[in-house]
């Protein structure tokens, strides 16, 4: 009994510790930076850093329009921090926010921090972010272009799915994946350039780009995966592969290609590839010391009528070359 209530004597005891050191790392406070008011959440109070007040799936943690920009330092009356994130749902539905400057101090934007921002027509993401959250600028409609920032290692799940304006998008060659829906339904894009760098796209990752007529796989040294319909709906015309790649279920290689190059990486076409690509007429194999191998039906059902093996090629089972070639071509290799 003895030992009951001492345990619980400590417990009680340690109760306002625990609450104060709560309320410190909670502790919220605005300040006015370029004509604009944010609120901040301190994250810690001895190395002197905050976020951005993180909101919710209702309500944003800010309420803003017009141009934002975000200062490094942010003030508590003799206080000073360093802002080194953006919170979950920070600016959610902000649709008057128009453009956002974000300092090199952000290391992390977090999920949903700018979602449904539709009036957002520019974002300055800088080098020292090196993380961004799911779903963070999805159905920003007015967003055209984007540079992300050359520290990040991925794009997140539905990251940027649903901005309809956007026309162009840039990859640093520091991203290794693009995750799930990561840019589904973005109808302006009309080409796509992935670097040699991402080793994986995830299902449905431009699910629904249905104005997306070129798409290039960027060589390098590693394969990379193409997950469920990670093209599906997309128009894609123009299709480069500059290296190996696989691929699962239906829809993660458009069927619409009309123009496809394999790059001097590529060895191996896997099985059915190119199946029922009923418009692929024009199929080149660029040169390259390696040779190449053609699975079965990897051009099953393929006009193709100018054809170029610029190396030594095998292949197995039938449908792995179009019997409807009129130009054909041999490369020196």
């Amino acid at each position: 009994m003895k030992k009951t209530l001492l345990a619980l004597l400590c417990v009680l005891l340690a109760q306002p510790v625990i609450a104060q050191d709560l309320e410190d790392e909670a502790r919220d406070f605005t300040y006015e930076y370029e004509g604009q008011t944010l609120t901040y959440t301190v994250l810690d109070e001895d190395a002197k850093t905050c976020e951005i007040k993180k909101g919710t799936n209702e309500a944003a943690g800010n309420d803003v329009s017009g141009d934002l920009v975000i200062p490094p330092i942010a003030k508590d009356s003799n206080s000073e921090y360093t802002v080194t994130a953006i919170g979950e749902s920070a600016f959610y539905q902000c649709s008057n926010l128009t453009s956002v400057v974000i300092p090199n101090s952000v290391t992390n934007i977090a999920s949903g921090a700018f979602s449904e921002c539709s009036g957002l027509t520019s974002v300055v993401i800088p080098n020292s972010v090196t993380s961004i959250g799911s779903f963070a600028f999805s159905a920003c409609a007015g967003l055209a272009s984007i540079e992300i920032s050359n520290s990040l290692k991925s794009i997140s799940d539905g990251t940027f799915a649903g901005c309809s304006g956007l026309t162009s998008v840039v990859f640093p060659n520091s991203v290794t994946s693009i995750g799930t829906w990561a840019f589904a339904m973005c109808f302006g894009l009309t080409s796509v350039a992935i670097p040699g760098s991402v080793t994986g796209i995830g299902n449905n990752a431009f699910h629904n780009c249905n104005n997306l007529k070129s798409f290039k796989v960027e060589e390098g040294e590693s394969v990379i995966s193409f997950g469920d319909n990670a093209l599906a709906s997309c128009p894609v015309e123009n299709l480069y592969l500059g290296r190996n790649w696989t691929y699962s279920g239906s829809g993660a290689i458009s069927t619409g290609i009309k123009t496809l190059t394999l790059g001097e990486k590529v060895t191996t076409v896997p099985d059915n590839a190119f199946a029922g690509c009923s418009g692929l007429t024009s199929f080149k194999v660029e040169d390259g010391e390696c040779s190449i191998s053609f699975g079965e039906n990897a051009l099953a059902s393929c006009p193709v009528e100018n054809l170029y093996l610029g190396r030594n090629w095998t292949y197995s089972g039938s449908g792995a070359i179009s019997t409807g070639i009129k130009t054909l071509t041999l490369g020196e290799k």
